[in-house]
């Protein structure tokens, strides 16, 4: 479990292993605190009704950590060189 706190957005990640450390059976990613974020930023155009309480986001199925650390790369996701030890 890891859990991320940056501007008042809570996000968790959960993994479970599969066969090796390389490679995952299922992740999932929940988000809270997200819609504050989004009232407060002026640059984001976003309107829920009702409002955006909590994101959850499971993927399943063979997962490989170096496939993700590459996609992070790729898309410039903050924190994604960490993936690149795996």
């Amino acid at each position: 479990m890891l859990s991320i706190k940056e501007n008042n957005v809570e996000v968790e990640f959960g993994a479970i292993y599969a066969d090796n450390e390389l490679t995952l059976n299922r992740l999932v990613m929940y988000v809270r605190g997200l819609q504050n974020y989004i009232d407060d930023t002026n640059n984001i155009r976003y309107a829920a009704e009702p409002k955006l309480d909590f994101i959850l986001f499971e993927i399943k199925g063979k997962i490989d950590l170096n496939q993700i650390a590459n996609l992070s790369n790729l898309l410039e996701i903050p924190g994604g060189e960490f993936l690149d030890s795996f």
